[in-house]
């Protein structure tokens, strides 16, 4: 006669299925960091300049100290925290590099507006800055359109890496220019926004451009990255992309960026160029909030113990029996 009998199954099935198991309880376990700051869902905004002096995605924390185009980029949970940033100045250069005109940008009279979308934080700030020679005497040799834009993604589907950073666009229109084999360079300066808890170096040499760390770990806070293209336009032209060549100065306190546009005086009439101020994406891990762990960090655990439970059940069911013969 025979008779259903159950066992267990071999050492190699058990091995399989704890190996298994243990491999989605990892899988959950990362789900608990990254779907964690994932769910820092963009939302909580502030004023806008000139009414208020910050904005945030829910992730970066953007503040606006003074009515130009200064910026302080930070991560949201980190307090005394920061890189800042300011446009200082555009100047026009000759074939040897000499100063030929400026036109300063930290004393100019600029107008913030607010160009936000549903997916996307943008303030820009315009001025018609005059354009002086290198001493700043005698009368104006024209004037040039500048503005600066600070944009940032707030779409909810975007990755953590692309909310972790802002992009500062330049646009420059309708340059006076005194000769024509001229070009322009674009000058801006950067400070930890703590000096006491942030240190500023040199990046490596693929990027970023420029790094802060922390003073008293050295931990990576925030970062510079630098185009290698600027994208310009003249009348009834097609936009095309333009070299550039950056030049930075660093100090622990301080850091000057320079760049020079290749092409020269008529060759366009607007000009725009983009460099970006971002955080790592460790840093933002640590510094999310504890709740955003828990309502996303649970919800992927209780998916695991989900997963988990149906595979101990399918390794229970009926076709795992087996039929020996017994001698009656």
């Amino acid at each position: 006669m025979s008779a259903p009998r159950t066992r267990t199954g071999p050492p190699s099935r058990r091995g399989a299925f704890l190996f298994r198991t243990l491999g989605v309880v990892a899988l959950g376990l990362l789900l608990l960091v990254a779907s964690g700051a994932v769910s820092a869902a963009p939302g909580t905004r502030y004023g806008w300049p000139p009414q208020g002096n910050s904005w945030t995605n829910g992730v970066v924390l953007c503040e606006f100290p003074a009515q130009n185009p200064t910026v302080s980029v930070s991560a949201l949970g980190q307090n005394g925290t920061g890189l800042s940033a300011v446009p200082d100045l555009i100047e026009e250069l000759s074939p040897n590099a000499s100063v030929v005109a400026v036109a300063p940008l930290t004393t100019a009279n600029w107008t913030a507006g607010n160009a936000s979308t549903a997916d996307l934080l943008d303030v820009v700030f315009s001025t018609s800055a005059p354009i002086w020679l290198p001493t700043l005497s005698g009368p104006p040799l024209g004037a040039v359109n500048v503005s600066v834009s600070y944009r940032l993604s707030a779409a909810l589907g975007s990755s953590l890496a692309n909310r972790s950073e802002v992009d500062a666009v330049w646009t420059v229109s309708n340059w006076s220019w005194q000769g024509p084999t001229d070009q322009l360079a674009l000058r801006a300066s950067l400070w930890p926004t703590f000096p006491n808890n942030e240190t500023l170096e040199a990046g490596p040499t693929s990027a970023p451009a420029l790094i802060s760390r922390a003073v008293s770990t050295g931990a990576l806070r925030e970062y510079l990255s630098l185009s290698g293209m600027a994208n310009a336009s003249s009348g009834g032209v097609a936009p095309f992309a333009v070299p550039v060549t950056a030049q930075m100065s660093v100090s622990p306190a301080s850091a000057s960026v320079s760049v020079r546009i290749s092409s020269t005086a008529g060759a366009f009439r607007t000009l725009e160029y983009v460099v970006t101020l971002g955080l790592p994406v460790p840093s933002i891990v640590t510094s999310l909030p504890l709740s955003d762990y828990l309502l996303v960090g649970g919800a992927g655990i209780a998916v695991v113990l989900a997963v988990a439970f149906g595979s101990w059940r399918v390794r229970r069911r009926p076709s795992d029996l087996e039929f020996l013969e017994e001698e009656e």
